[in-house]
């Protein structure tokens, strides 16, 4: 008796037309004789992955924030995957999600190793972003030195929140070791 080969199905990019990935997912998932639970967390991962893929920053969302839902997603996307690989994945899309151009160039020039590594370098980024979208807006004040001044005090403003936002950092990282 010959015995049959294990067909491989391909990920979900979104792009494919959904009823017939899910025609291809059950014929494979049937010739390979997947059970019911097979089937769903192979399906729940894909789900994870396609939500990774399209995962940005939202507006109201801070950078720690947008750092611990793509670790936790990309755990559920790759579950039994190696723990590099899945660092690997998680900073890659931790970088992808940035929504400011410029920030993610600077993020792949410093080459970060870890998602940690990546996130603190962001939250730096993001502050002076926001300091000089500040100053921008100074720009128009009439007076040189009421723009100075407005342009100090939006620089402590941005010290401080970048403050809070590294404190934010070391209570979710020492949450997760805990956790783990």
């Amino acid at each position: 008796m010959q015995k049959k080969s294990k067909m491989k199905l391909q990920k979900y990019d979104g792009k494919e037309d959904l009823e017939e990935y899910l025609t291809h997912f059950e014929l494979i998932s049937e010739r390979n004789n997947w059970g019911y639970k097979s089937r769903s967390l192979y399906l729940a991962a894909e789900v994870f992955r396609s939500e990774l893929q399209t995962r940005v920053k939202g507006r109201n969302e801070s950078i720690p924030e947008l750092a611990q839902s793509i670790k936790k997603l990309t755990r559920k996307a790759y579950p039994s995957d190696n723990l590099d690989v899945t660092k690997t994945l998680a900073l890659d899309y931790f970088i992808d999600a940035i929504p400011f151009k410029e920030i993610r160039i600077r993020l792949s020039e410093v080459s970060p190793k870890t998602v940690a590594e990546a996130e603190n370098v962001a939250v730096r980024l993001d502050a002076v972003h926001i300091a000089d979208r500040s100053r921008n807006c100074n720009v128009k004040t009439v007076g040189v030195e009421t723009a100075t001044n407005d342009l100090s005090t939006k620089i402590d403003e941005v010290i401080k929140k970048t403050d809070r936002v590294s404190n934010e950092v070391e209570t979710l990282k020492s949450k997760e070791t805990r956790s783990q």
